[in-house]
């Protein structure tokens, strides 16, 4: 049902956080995380009010939409990854599934704290990577086995119709290709298709595409140093100034500001 399981890595780290990590929900919680605390704890307060208490020993995957408080009393040093499926139907499975995922350490022993915290840099090893990613989407499959979310998507003949615009839109985001476009891959009225779309995935092709290009954004502003107008080229905007505006409305801050809170540990 799903041919793209790519997951794209927005940033990562190995850091120790203090009270000061005490937040409510914020834009850097809008991604599913990985968490492996080495010393101290924190715990999580989910929506349902459900709180999960990160811990030396065990592998953490969470669903960051779904994060209501992060709390940390005293420290807590941790390697921590974001990031965020490339394909729309395995994100919306996963908003569908638990909010989190609990894994012991012990059973994937080469997946190290080095590993996680440089898997969304350029210079991380090949190996490296699909070790991460391999045990992400191992995580991910066991959360999606005690669901019957997927079962829902397989028998919507919605979902069945208008899946093959999804690969397009992976391919062609950045150009912002028209509605009718968009409508005409799979033989439908515009109108009828905006519809479609919104009651299959709960969002709009625009929407979906504008939430593509803010990932990108994310992942080249921690992960990168090119300059503002560089980065609103790479992500598909033709000046700095509207690509700004964009990412503050998206984000709620303004893209320097969020690379400058990337460089400090409340942003895991």
């Amino acid at each position: 049902m799903i041919a793209n399981f790519t997951l794209r890595f927005l940033a990562s780290g190995l850091q120790e956080v203090g009270s000061k990590w005490t937040r409510a929900h914020n834009p850097f919680d809008e991604c599913f995380k990985l968490y492996l605390p080495l010393e101290g704890e924190a715990c999580c307060v989910m929506e349902g009010g459900q709180s999960l208490r990160l811990a030396p020993g065990s592998l953490f995957l969470i669903n960051g939409y779904r994060i209501k408080q992060s709390v940390c009393e005293k420290r807590m040093k941790v390697a921590w990854l974001h990031f965020v499926p490339e394909s729309l139907p395995l994100r919306r499975l996963l908003d569908h599934s638990a909010d989190f995922q609990v894994l012991e350490h012990a059973a994937f022993p080469r997946i190290s704290p080095e590993a996680i915290a440089s898997s969304s840099h350029p210079a991380s090893g090949v190996s490296s990577l699909l070790g991460i990613h391999g045990l992400l989407l191992e995580m991910i499959g066991s959360v999606l086995e005690r669901s019957d979310a997927e079962s829902r998507f397989r028998n919507d003949p919605a979902y069945l119709r208008i899946a093959p615009v999804l690969d397009y839109l992976n391919l062609h985001y950045l150009d912002n290709p028209p509605l009718e476009e968009m409508a005409a891959l799979v033989h439908l009225a515009p109108n009828y298709f905006h519809r479609m779309f919104r009651q299959v995935f709960n969002t709009t092709p625009y929407r979906y595409m504008e939430s593509k290009r803010m990932e990108l954004a994310r992942q080249l502003l921690s992960t990168t140093e090119l300059p503002i107008g560089e980065i609103a080229e790479e992500c598909g905007y033709e000046n700095g100034f509207y690509f700004s505006r964009i990412f503050k409305k998206c984000l709620g801050r303004a893209p320097l500001v969020f690379r400058k809170e990337m460089r400090h540990s409340t942003a895991l």
